[in-house]
């Protein structure tokens, strides 16, 4: 093969050619660890040919970087082949792939086709269409409530797809985005506003037939919504009714147009829904393992409430440094007065030279285009300045966050699904751990769970105790299965693989130090402070500021204790141990004969230190405790167990006369 070849010219050699070539092609250009060779081998010819198609398209568009795994292949083969097709897929799987794979092998020399990509936000239509045109090559039109009817999409694509001649488009086909082979866009594009008007892009989809020939399939991302936007539910108009006339469209396309719906959560009930909507009766399953074993999942009954901005200081490392400090995300339930105001109170906690600098900032749809892209920026990319996003479920829905360390639930969501698409924003890219997290307020536990079982279906485990209104509280709202798993402390996991049907082998498994909060696994307190930057504040706990050489620092007050358990020790006491516990470290590494060949982390770590230096005061007493703490053996013991441990024990017999360096 020639290395001149541009993609054109490379999609009519792969169609061209047979089996043996093609797939001799495969097996001399990508390494074989990529290819999902057994699984490709096990179809029948046809399928395999589509499938190397596949592999070979996807390793010569990614400049040899990205081939198919085998569940993007079947999600796309069901496509190729014209059936629907529906991925249940974890978040970070790779659905935009499966999407775009049958539009990247089309013929070039054959009749324009293009895909229609229903997106539910429009930062989720930005990141999709950013994603197919420079990953993927694709020629994309966005077209929402945004595009102007003077717009260059509708003089330069759309038109001249209705209008011109067969000859005028291939001649367009060969302009910088003159083909539009992807049009992503959102339902309501296709349904009558409250007046009665269509949009522009619905009224030529509706009138006119020859522009629907060119739609070859439609792709439905973030499928669930269908069931839980589209549909009256507990006595609630649909959020979004559009997502409900989505059968409308499909009858409008005919049976030769296969549907491509994509989604990480499709409990049973959206599952029945999708099925009655969009998916035909012989529609291909591709039903990935939904675990990810590198989160950790708490929930934490709150001191007050969940708007008292104290609660939050667990999420900030102390002392303050912007380049330590791990990225936030706050998902706010109590609408956009309560996310900005939860920014606001927030911030207030950074030292005073830090406040009203874009570390903490809001995000919500009623906000400015030009603002929520700069603060979505400002989040995302190395450079910017924000560290906490505090947010409405408007960045919860597939949008990638590569850094994302902690994503905290403010309150409890209407579904557990929605849950698990907020904790999916973590760790989406790398082999780091993250921390999802569940913030609610003491009534909670109050509730009668009995009051469940006169409401609704008891198949239907996100169903409140009775009817809603736009008026309904927060207690009125709250779903069965988190105030049932809240209150019998069960362990996340295995909730959310049994309200998502995941019965993969791996559906329990982690990677991490501690599965979740629940006491099947580990004590709460010490789950959650283990993993967080700072102390989480617990209900008999005040909190205060304090200044230490200048700089502000957060300080939780210990209650009086008569002979209780051990107090814990505030977050000054911590950054003063962790202090003390490095300048030991110092010191004896400095004196170590072997301190030019092993560094000071061969002595002692900084997750050790930490470990030590957050522990309840007087409960390191003994050598041998200290290395059970930090998991260090005997030979260790005896070299340094002593001495750290005088470091420790005679922090906690008094006083310390030194401060935190600035």
């Amino acid at each position: 093969m020639s290395s001149a070849l541009t993609a054109r010219s490379f999609v009519s050699w792969l169609l061209s050619i047979h089996l043996e070539v093609v797939s001799a092609y495969v097996r001399d250009n990508i390494p074989a660890m990529l290819v999902p060779r057994f699984y490709i081998e096990s179809l029948d010819e046809r399928q395999q040919m589509i499938c190397w198609k596949f592999c070979a398209i996807t390793w010569f568009i990614t400049n040899r970087s990205q081939c198919p795994r085998e569940n993007q292949l079947r999600g796309a083969v069901g496509i190729a082949l014209g059936r629907d097709t529906f991925v249940n897929a974890t978040t970070g799987s790779g659905k935009t792939l499966i999407a775009c794979l049958n539009m990247l092998l089309h013929d070039p020399e054959d009749t324009p086709r293009t895909f229609l990509m229903l997106d539910p936000l429009l930062r989720l239509q930005n990141c999709h269409a950013e994603e197919m045109s420079e990953r993927y090559g694709l020629s994309v039109a966005v077209i929402n409530e945004h595009t102007k009817h003077d717009d260059v999409i509708w003089q330069a694509c759309i038109v001249i797809y209705l209008f011109k001649t067969n000859k005028n488009l291939y001649f367009i086909q060969d302009l910088r985005n003159g083909h539009v082979q992807v049009i992503i866009t959102s339902p309501e594009q296709f349904t009558k506003t409250k007046d009665g008007h269509l949009s522009r892009l619905g009224h030529l989809f509706k009138s006119s037939s020859k522009f629907r020939a060119y739609i070859r399939y439609v792709v439905v991302d973030e499928a669930h919504g269908i069931a839980e936007w589209g549909i009256e539910r507990y006595g609630l108009e649909p959020f979004r009714p559009a997502y409900g006339k989505l059968r409308e469209l499909k009858v409008l396309l005919g049976d030769d147009v296969p549907w491509l719906a994509l989604t990480a959560t499709a409990p049973s009930y959206v599952v029945r829904v999708l099925e009655s909507n969009i998916l035909r009766p012989n529609y291909v399953l591709v039903k990935t393992p939904l675990n990810r074993s590198n989160m950790m999942f708490a929930s934490h009954c709150v001191k007050g409430s969940l708007y008292d901005a104290e609660n939050y200081a667990c999420f900030l490392v102390e002392p303050f440094d912007l380049d330590k400090q791990p990225y936030v995300l706050l998902f706010v339930h109590g609408g956009l007065k309560s996310t900005v105001s939860l920014a606001v109170a927030v911030d207030t906690l950074l030292p005073p030279a830090h406040r009203r600098k874009g570390i903490v900032k809001h995000y919500h749809s009623k906000m400015s285009t030009s603002y929520l892209q700069q603060t979505h920026t400002d989040f995302v990319s190395p450079a910017g300045k924000c560290r906490i996003l505090v947010t409405t479920i408007a960045e919860a829905i597939g949008i990638d966050f590569s850094s994302v360390q902690y994503v905290c639930s403010v309150g409890l969501p209407s579904t557990l699904s929605l849950l698990y698409q907020m904790y999916g924003r973590l760790v989406r890219q790398g082999s780091a751990h993250g921390i999802a997290c569940l913030f609610y307020e003491s009534w909670v536990n109050d509730i009668d769970l009995n009051e469940y079982e006169a409401y609704g279906s008891s198949d239907d485990l996100d169903r409140p105790r009775g009817p809603l209104s736009l008026h309904s509280s927060p207690a009125e709202r709250a779903p069965f299965l988190l105030v049932d798993t809240i209150q019998k402390a069960r362990c996340w996991r295995a909730v959310f693989a049994s309200y998502l049907n995941d019965v993969a082998d791996n559906a329990l498994t982690f990677d991490t130090g501690s599965c979740c909060s629940s006491p099947d696994h580990v004590d709460e307190l010490n789950f959650i402070d283990n993993y967080l930057p700072s102390p989480l504040l617990m209900r008999n706990h005040a909190l205060s500021n304090d200044v230490i050489d200048g700089t502000m620092t957060l300080t939780f007050l210990e209650p009086q204790l008569d002979g209780g358990p051990p107090a814990r020790r505030s977050t000054r006491q911590i950054a003063l141990l962790k202090q003390q516990i490095y300048k030991w470290r110092r010191r004896t590494h400095a004196a170590d004969p072997l301190s030019s060949i092993r560094p000071n982390y061969y002595i002692l770590s900084d997750l050790q230190i930490k470990a030590i230096a957050r522990t309840p005061r007087g409960t390191v007493t003994t050598a041998t405790h200290l290395c059970g703490l930090i998991s260090a053996g005997h030979e260790w013991q005896q070299q340094w167990g002593d001495g750290l441990l005088s470091v420790v024990v005679g922090f906690d017999s008094g006083t310390p006369t030194f401060s935190i360096v600035s």
